[in-house]
């Protein structure tokens, strides 16, 4: 979570320090962990996000003179479960497309994303999404279908991470691309 501010949120001695980890599969009252104490005051002009390294960059404050940048490692990079490691990917593909991900250093894999790249400002970053692909795992390999239309995932450039007993890849670059149609969002029908 980057930052936050109360009713003074210029005061740079008002944020707080400690990075928190929402789990959405933990019982209801267990879903927040504290983490990490960065020691510097993130506020209102915060940003935290993702790293193709599967770390987190967190940097700003609401102080102009705040220029220090930390990166956070999270609990997942340090386990003794190997890192996925990609081989190789296309570098773009279409929706609803079957694509091919060599990878090596596991036999296996827990899940395979696509997250957007970072647009953040203020702490907020609008368009964050992840999306799970649906794959069929071999041997150093899996065969993955793209999302279906631009509804679910806008086009443009996406990290694609493996994930191993919970330990992800380095993300590899891929480019969703357009090659038909927008899928358009329906109509909203209002009370008359």
């Amino acid at each position: 979570i980057a930052g936050g501010a109360g009713p003074d949120e210029d005061s740079g001695s008002l944020g707080t320090t400690v990075a928190e980890i929402y789990d959405p599969t933990k019982p209801v009252g267990q879903r927040w962990s504290q983490v990490a104490d960065s020691m510097i005051w993130r506020l209102y002009h915060s940003e935290a996000f993702l790293t193709s390294n599967a770390e987190v960059f967190v940097s700003g404050s609401e102080s102009t003179n705040e220029h220090r940048v930390q990166i956070f490692t999270p609990d997942y990079l340090f386990t003794s479960n190997p890192r996925p490691v990609i081989t190789s990917v296309a570098s773009e593909v279409g929706y609803s497309q079957n694509f091919t991900i060599s990878f090596s250093n596991v036999t296996n894999l827990d899940r395979v994303v696509f997250n957007r790249l970072v647009g953040s400002t203020h702490g907020v970053h609008a368009d964050q999404r992840q999306i799970v692909l649906d794959c069929t795992v071999g041997s150093g390999s899996a065969v993955c279908a793209s999302p279906p239309n631009n509804y679910i995932a806008p086009p443009g450039v996406y990290m694609l991470f493996i994930l191993n007993q919970g330990v992800p890849s380095q993300a590899q670059y891929v480019s969703l691309q357009l090659t038909g149609t927008m899928t358009m969002l329906p109509a909203v029908a209002t009370a008359g």
